[in-house]
């Protein structure tokens, strides 16, 4: 995620420049592998952090088995018998048709779309089915796309684990214009999980909000005071359950719920644009100046700038409806569809996960040159 960061323009504290932005991937170019860091829980949490795009499967070489193939045919015609002659011109036709087939189905392979796993997408572009569970209880489905887009390495990271009696799910868009943005965004995705192991069943008040306390002190700690500043990644996260939902976020990742056919973005971005606007409205600037600011997409909040500017998140529980989808995601996602297409896509899709791989296969047919990292989890609980 390409991000400036923004302050309130004052003289004491001028607006941070803009970081330059990364060059998109040549075609064909190696992608990176982040380092993904294990949680420390794991007989308490059941964890799932993806990082980064499964490898591609190696394909075995039919020109040595044709070769092969070859040498038995003109032995026999070393020999000057016909019938080995006879046998070898069989195989050769064998060996032919079988390549011909080969070729063919790695063709097909290659035209195939892929879900959010690597596996190869049925009709409707439906990916694996996930259900999450504890102990053997259904706790969520769970619908799930990570990819890196056309940049040189993941900045994005995301987990999905049972906590309480219902779920947790944490997406964090790492700040690709600074260093270390993947660090920090498996930081805060590790450090979540782990603190999500010790929710209690039943439990009301929105833990969440100690959650990005402990992740903020931890970050922090693993920057240092120079560090600060010149590294750091957005925090979106959800704890649903039957007793309803909490949330939290902050920087410019989006929370959704989709209910009764409606898309209801539920946090806020923490931008200057965001600024801007309550600037317009007290009649400081014009809104044409808020909306076509060159530094209006800046963050004025993330995790790995200190002491944090803003956090959004709930008060109070939020009740959820059968058939409500709860959708998290990195703005390498929304920058790229617009939300009636989400809906849409949500509205035909079979289950969560197919609407993942639908997210998937749209957003790579955009074809964007400089596409962003692009996450999202979509629960249905």
């Amino acid at each position: 995620m390409n991000k400036e960061v923004a302050r309130r323009v004052t003289e004491e504290e001028p607006l941070q420049e803009k970081p330059a932005k990364e060059e998109p991937v040549q075609e064909g170019a190696a992608q990176e592998e982040p380092v993904q860091e294990e949680a420390s829980q794991e007989e308490a949490v059941q964890e799932e952090a993806v990082q980064g795009e499964p490898a591609q499967e190696e394909e075995l070489s039919e020109e040595g088995a044709e070769t092969s193939v070859l040498q038995e045919g003109l032995k026999g015609q070393d020999e000057g018998s016909f019938p080995w002659l006879a046998a070898g011109l069989l195989l050769l036709a064998a060996a032919a048709v079988a390549v011909c087939a080969a070729v063919l189905m790695r063709r097909k392979k290659r035209t195939e779309p892929e879900g959010c796993y690597g596996q190869p997408a049925g009709p409707g572009g439906q990916g694996e089915h996930t259900a999450l569970q504890d102990g053997g209880r259904r706790v969520a489905q769970v619908g799930k796309v990570h990819h890196i887009g056309k940049r040189k390495s993941q900045q994005d990271s995301f987990g999905v684990t049972p906590a309480g009696d219902g779920v947790f799910a944490v997406v964090a868009d790492g700040m690709g214009g600074l260093a270390d943005g993947d660090k920090v965004s498996q930081k805060i995705v590790m450090t979540m999980l782990q603190d999500a192991a010790k929710v209690r069943p039943g439990q009301q008040e929105n833990i969440l909000f100690e959650a990005v306390a402990h992740v903020n002190r931890e970050v922090n700690a693993m920057l240092g005071s120079a560090g600060q500043y010149k590294s750091g990644s957005t925090l979106v996260a959800v704890l649903a359950g039957k007793d309803g939902l909490h949330w939290i976020s902050v920087g410019d990742s989006r929370i959704y719920l989709y209910r009764n056919r409606h898309l209801i973005q539920l946090n806020q971005e923490h931008n200057y644009e965001t600024e801007l606007l309550i600037q317009a409205v007290n009649g400081e600037i014009s809104f044409e100046e808020a909306r076509m600011h060159p530094k209006r997409q800046g963050l004025t909040s993330f995790i790995g700038m200190g002491e944090l500017k803003y956090v959004d998140g709930s008060r109070r529980r939020i009740a959820l409806e059968r058939g409500d989808k709860l959708l998290l995601m990195s703005d390498g996602v929304y920058n790229t569809l617009p939300e009636e297409e989400m809906g849409r896509i949500l509205e035909e899709a079979g289950d969560v996960q197919a609407a993942a791989a639908a997210f998937e296969s749209r957003i790579l047919e955009c074809q964007k040159p400089k596409q962003d990292n692009f996450t999202a989890v979509i629960l249905e609980a």
